[in-house]
């Protein structure tokens, strides 16, 4: 019996990870199709696919479709949409001090990835840890390019991929594993997803606090405010910099 019970927990385990993994990656590729036909047929010029409204609708689409290939498979393998919030960790309404969580959070992950970037340019040759990450909007011109590039970079995806990694893949995965191990192989995941090795290295610290919040919290709401605010940091150094340059020199001088 303890031997089929471990056997049914790994291959709960391993089918939670290769679903997570097949909605996130064939999610992206039907959302390239789909604005990869519209630029062939004529529908959309090459430069309208890289603008910002575009790109802000891919988003919206990858996302989306990742959540809701999910969903719909893990519903249709149960036959039943029930515990979805609850599998989500959205069911638990955030508290006064999911804020300390937030800013305690943001911090000890900073520390924690200039730890394993340090340690990983020492150990590791030729690994670049100041490698840009394509986060695309590379047209950013008016306020509202600006604002599409931070609802998509800062407010939508911190929230659908906390649902998806810390709401969903951590759940099924902390029914059957201790949380460390959870922690570990939901961060690997999280990681390995965004297919570079700087960045992966980065987000995988993050997630091993979001994790801990997640445990500690019962629900993905601190974690989707200090995932939010590494986005928002992000999106200020690498789209706002030269108006932040502005600001210092004016103020000093």
């Amino acid at each position: 019996m303890s031997s089929k019970s471990n056997r049914y927990k790994f291959l709960s385990s391993l089918g939670a990870i290769g679903l997570v993994v097949y909605g996130f990656f064939v999610a992206q590729a039907i959302t390239l199709f789909i604005f990869g036909a519209l630029a062939a047929s004529g529908l959309i010029t090459k430069s309208g696919l890289e603008s910002t409204v575009t790109q802000f609708i891919a988003s919206f689409v990858a996302y989306a479709l990742a959540l809701l290939i999910i969903l719909g498979i893990y519903s249709a393998v149960r036959n039943s949409v029930k515990g979805i919030p609850e599998l989500l960790g959205v069911v638990n309404k955030p508290k006064l001090n999911a804020l300390l969580y937030v800013l305690a959070g943001y911090f000890v992950y900073f520390f924690i990835s200039f730890v394993f970037m340090i340690l990983i340019h020492y150990a590791v040759p030729g690994f670049n840890i100041d490698e840009s990450q394509e986060v695309g909007f590379d047209q950013l011109g008016s306020q509202l390019e600006f604002a599409m590039a931070f609802l998509a970079l800062v407010v939508l995806a911190p929230l659908v991929e906390e649902a998806i990694f810390r709401g969903f893949l951590f759940t099924r995965l902390r029914r059957n594993l201790q949380f460390w191990w959870t922690a570990l192989i939901v961060s690997l995941v999280f990681g390995l997803v965004h297919m570079q090795w700087n960045v992966g290295v980065d987000v995988f610290a993050l997630s091993l606090v979001l994790c801990y919040v997640r445990e500690k919290t019962g629900s993905i709401w601190a974690g989707v405010g200090i995932h939010t605010l590494k986005n928002a940091i992000a999106f200020s150094i690498l789209f706002m910099q030269f108006d932040i340059e502005k600001f210092v020199l004016q103020v000093l001088y």
